[in-house]
This record gives structure tokens, C-alpha cells and sequence, in this order.
């Protein structure tokens, strides 16, 4: 725990649906790896380049990370996520 934002007003952390369940492999913009964890409880860990960030699943299907916020849509066999403050999409593939 630790990264709870207050001054976030976003919704309350949920079990995600199962098939936003697992790890994921995908690609930032900028050419990053990112290893994306949703677990069962909603606790969330990226791991972007050398570090790991925290995150939770909330209602609604979204994903905070570190404050950032992105709206969670199944795609095939995997998770696109898009951002709400800049729009920036990633494709993630189940791993």
C-alpha cells in the first residue's frame, strides 16, 4: 500500500472482471516494455523499464497508476488501456 492519492476523486477499487485478470505484456509509445499485473483484488503493478508502479482496478473499468488515470477495454485475448488526460493507447497481450 502507500500510494492511495486523495486528491484523486475516482472510483472505488474492485475485483476486475476475469478477463482483465493476469499478467500482460505491452508496449508504451515510447518504446518502453511495460509487464502489466491485475490481481484478483484489484491490486495493480506495472513494471516499466527498471521500475515497478502501483496501482488498483476501479469501478467502471478503470486502472490509476501512480495518479494516472486509463479507461480498461478487452481487446481479443488481451487489454487496451487509454488514458483520460492525453488519450495515449496501449495494447497489452496476455503472457
Amino acid at each position: 500500500g502507500g500510494w492511495g492519492n486523495p486528491g484523486w476523486g475516482g472510483g472505488n477499487q474492485i475485483s476486475p472482471p476475469s478477463w482483465a485478470r493476469g499478467n500482460f505484456r505491452g508496449t508504451a509509445p515510447n518504446g518502453t516494455q511495460i509487464d502489466l499485473t491485475i490481481s484478483n483484488n484489484g491490486d495493480v503493478s506495472a513494471r516499466i523499464g527498471g521500475s515497478t508502479v502501483y496501482g488498483s482496478f476501479t469501478s467502471g473499468n478503470y486502472l490509476t497508476i501512480d495518479g494516472i488515470v486509463s479507461r480498461v477495454t478487452r481487446t481479443g485475448n488481451g487489454l487496451t488501456t487509454t488514458r483520460l488526460d492525453n488519450g495515449e493507447t496501449i495494447a497489452y497481450r496476455r503472457r
